[in-house]
């Protein structure tokens, strides 16, 4: 009877394990769709239409921060902000709120709001972000580069980690800003200024060549660490209180703060 009544002892403790063992998994793969998601989206279509033909001014984007719940971004006019949730493939953000400017340039940014504001099956297959409604898409979006980034001049606030100011003097504080029509950088590199080409592809921004003037500076190798950061390939991205980050490989190796 002892035998009988450990085994059945042990039979429940191995079930009680596996029921465990199974809702860490759902867990976790509920977790793991939300940072598929997370970044910076572009909108390609809406309601069948592309974004072009219905969106004359910005186009609307979709930052995701996924261990916040949170998007905020641009609906082709105004600025909106709010909490999401996703539960099973499931996205909704029904309470986001918009700024209220008026906006002359055609665009459905009520359609789009509307549209996150229900619930959608989202997927993400080959780079591209479909939300689906009854079965039908709704709309899809690219990965991309919030446009914000484009149309701020940015001091800087960090190399590699270390703070900007072990490098330079607050009056000397190294700049960027992007020349949008001619896809050009220039700014300060601390004493001498620069300027170069640029080029953007779903979320990644190539920098440079770099052309610098020639003064005679006291801080060299500032400058030296700050152009050789920002030429080449870097991911780019930009936090709801508008905190501008370079990484490659996984490290932060700029930061930005708007001027």
């Amino acid at each position: 009877m002892k035998r009988l009544i450990n085994l059945s002892l042990a039979m429940a403790v191995i079930i009680s394990l596996g029921m465990t063992t199974q809702g860490c998994k759902s867990t976790k793969d509920t977790l793991g769709g939300v940072s598929a998601i997370n970044g910076t989206w572009v909108l390609a279509t809406l309601d069948g239409e592309d974004v072009a033909d219905i969106f004359e001014g910005k186009v609307p984007t979709m930052n995701v921060d996924a261990s916040a719940k949170q998007i905020f971004g641009n609906g082709g006019c105004n600025s909106y902000t709010g909490a999401f949730t996703y539960e099973k493939g499931v996205f909704s953000a029904p309470r986001v709120a918009a700024t209220m400017m008026m906006c002359f340039a055609k665009n459905k940014e009520s359609a789009f709001f509307a549209m996150l504001a229900k619930p959608n099956t989202i997927s993400v297959e080959n780079g591209v972000l479909t939300f689906k409604n009854s079965g039908s898409v709704v709309a899809t979006f690219i990965r991309g580069v919030d446009q914000n980034v484009f149309t701020q001049e940015w001091k800087l606030e960090s190399i590699n980690g270390e703070s900007s100011d072990k490098l330079f003097t607050e009056e000397t504080l190294p700049t960027l800003k992007f020349n949008v029509e001619e896809k050009r950088v220039n700014g300060s590199a601390g004493c001498n200024t620069f300027n170069g080409t640029y080029s953007v592809a779903s979320e990644y921004i190539t920098v440079g060549p770099l052309m610098t003037t020639r003064r005679a500076c006291p801080n060299m190798e500032g400058e030296y660490k700050y152009t050789q950061a920002l030429t080449g390939v870097s991911k780019v991205s930009m936090t709801k209180n508008g905190t501008l980050t370079l990484t490659r490989d996984g490290k932060n190796i700029l930061t930005y703060i708007k001027k």
